[in-house]
């Protein structure tokens, strides 16, 4: 089990049977595994911001090199589903005949 910082006691005991979740510092990506013993560790953490602008600029290079389509999937379907199983499908990517990606103007590197 892997568990970043919770709000409270309660809720780190449910993840781990222990209140260390729920006393983690404020730094982002840190966290606690759980497996024969805790152990904290530091995790790669990455802005929203920093992740789209990757994404964007990986989606130019497949698209400069031919190949498919990639559009922003349907997330709100998935991510309000209410299942925690719940994947997003490859219905993102589509074929080139299709069109070209279409990126927003005046993007700039963070």
């Amino acid at each position: 089990t892997v568990a970043f910082r919770v709000r409270s006691e309660v809720n780190s005991r449910i993840l781990l049977e222990s209140d260390r979740a729920a006393l983690l510092p404020h730094h982002p990506g840190r966290a606690i595994w759980a497996h024969e013993r805790l152990e904290e560790f530091q995790a790669i953490h990455l802005g929203a911001a920093q992740a789209e602008w990757m994404l964007l600029g990986r989606a130019e290079q497949l698209s400069r090199e031919g190949a498919e389509r990639v559009t922003q999937p349907p997330l709100d379907t998935w991510l309000n589903s209410g299942s925690n199983s719940a994947r997003p499908s490859c219905s993102c990517i589509e074929t080139p005949q299709q069109g070209s990606l279409d990126t927003p103007g005046g993007e700039t590197e963070p």
